[in-house]
Parts: C-alpha cells; sequence; structure tokens
C-alpha cells in the first residue's frame, strides 16, 4: 500500500512540475520579465512590470496648456508604427505631451509648451486606433499594449519599433527632458543607453 501511495504521488507531482519545465524559456529574463526571442530586436514580455512609476513633478497636466495645433497629412501617407495606408491617420507625438509634462516640460513657460508640442521632429503619422492605445505610454509601456491582448493588439513594422525609440531618445535629449520613468533594458535593445537617478 505504501508503494503504491508513494508512486500516485510521484505521479502527481511529475503532473505539476513537468508543463512548467516544457512550457519554460532556454533563456533568462531581465528585471522587467523580457527577453530577446529568436534574432528579434524586440524584447518579448511576460508581464509588466509592478515597480510604481515615478516623476519629478505631482503638478498638473493640461494638453490646452501646450497649445498644440494639429493638421490632416496628405493621401495615402503610411502609419509610421505598422506601414498602414488604410487607417484614419492622426498627428501622434512620439514622446506623448503628458510625458514631456511629466518629465520636465511642467517647468517651461507658455511659449517653450507651445514650441515643444508643435515641434514636429516629435511627430509622426499613426492610425488614429494605434495613437489611442499609446495614449502617453512609454516605449515599454507602448510595446506592452501591442501584444497584451486586451483591447486593439498590433505589429510593429520591420524596424519601427527601435526608430520610435530612438526618435523617443533624441527629443528627451533635445529639450533635456527626463528619463526617470523609463526602463532603460528596452532602450539597450535598440542601442541606447540611459542613466537613471540613484534611489
Amino acid at each position: 500500500m505504501n508503494k503504491i501511495n508513494l508512486t500516485f504521488s510521484t505521479i502527481m507531482i511529475l503532473l505539476l512540475v513537468l508543463p512548467s519545465i516544457i512550457m519554460g524559456h532556454s533563456g533568462g529574463v531581465n528585471q522587467n520579465k523580457c527577453h530577446k526571442e529568436g534574432l528579434s530586436e524586440i524584447p518579448h514580455c511576460h508581464k509588466q512590470p509592478s515597480k510604481k512609476l515615478e516623476y519629478y513633478s505631482n503638478s498638473h497636466f493640461s494638453r490646452k496648456a501646450y497649445s498644440f495645433k494639429t493638421y490632416k497629412y496628405p493621401a495615402n501617407t503610411k502609419s509610421f508604427y505598422i506601414g498602414s495606408v488604410t487607417c484614419k491617420m492622426t498627428v501622434d507625438h512620439v514622446v506623448a505631451l503628458k510625458d514631456i509634462h511629466e518629465s520636465g516640460g511642467y517647468k517651461f513657460d507658455k511659449l517653450k509648451k507651445a514650441i515643444i508640442s508643435n515641434d514636429q521632429e516629435n511627430h509622426v503619422p499613426a492610425c488614429s486606433s494605434i495613437n489611442k492605445s499609446k495614449g502617453a505610454s512609454s516605449p515599454f509601456g507602448f510595446f506592452l499594449k501591442s501584444q497584451d491582448k486586451i483591447g486593439l493588439d498590433y505589429k510593429f513594422a520591420d524596424q519601427q519599433f527601435c526608430k520610435y525609440v530612438r526618435k523617443y531618445y533624441q527629443f528627451k535629449v533635445k529639450y533635456s527632458l527626463s528619463f526617470v520613468e523609463n526602463d532603460p533594458e528596452t532602450f539597450k535593445q535598440c542601442g541606447l543607453k540611459i542613466t537613471l537617478p540613484k534611489e
């Protein structure tokens, strides 16, 4: 009887453990539960990091304070992110206005806020649905939203995710905006390095 119980217990343990071994990844994951899959330049992420985002300022964000003047793109303009020409195209701020505000823009006067929001180096054509999905996300958050199976999922065109990350990086550097809420590993995957303040 003891032998039968032992065998049964052993089988149950194997049934519980084997799936996790079989389904697990051979490579390691970084601090945000992400890893590179094959030759892809984009990290594959299992869950969003639980670390609460911290900003330099809790001052109230008002989109109107940035005086953005929208405009239309010509017909057949390709979406920067996915390459589509069939969707409704809108102007997307690579570094979202809320991100700009919370990473240093709150200190700018009215004129500089208008200049930064209308600087076309920070504008790309984007499908309105993807623009809405992206919202004020950082690059890491934007990538997670593209594949989280919640709402709209989409695939970035070849090399476009890193092109977006580079534009994001260059614009923040241009206006001396903080990277405090950004994930360094996402930038590293695209050949960039950001330094966060020590806690």
